[in-house]
């Protein structure tokens, strides 16, 4: 697992994550209607995800007998 930092600028619909060596991903984000799309630059690869909105209200999340659990603690 990697952390990173996360800035937002919504007037240029983009989000720029930087990892603890100062390196930064910049990635474009655009919403149509029920659709997400993020595209992004990895290592002179191009990537584009495109999702599709769901109704959270159905998930598991906010039914009674969902419960968390914890990976690790240190």
């Amino acid at each position: 697992m990697t952390d990173y930092k996360l800035q937002v600028f919504k007037e240029k619909h983009q989000m720029v994550i930087s990892d603890y060596h100062s390196k930064k991903t910049a990635i474009n984000y655009l919403k149509e209607k029920d659709i997400f799309i993020i595209e992004f630059v990895e290592e002179a690869k191009k990537y584009r995800l495109t999702t599709k909105t769901l109704d959270h209200t159905t998930l598991p999340l906010l039914k009674d007998a969902f419960h968390w659990t914890i990976d690790e603690l240190e």
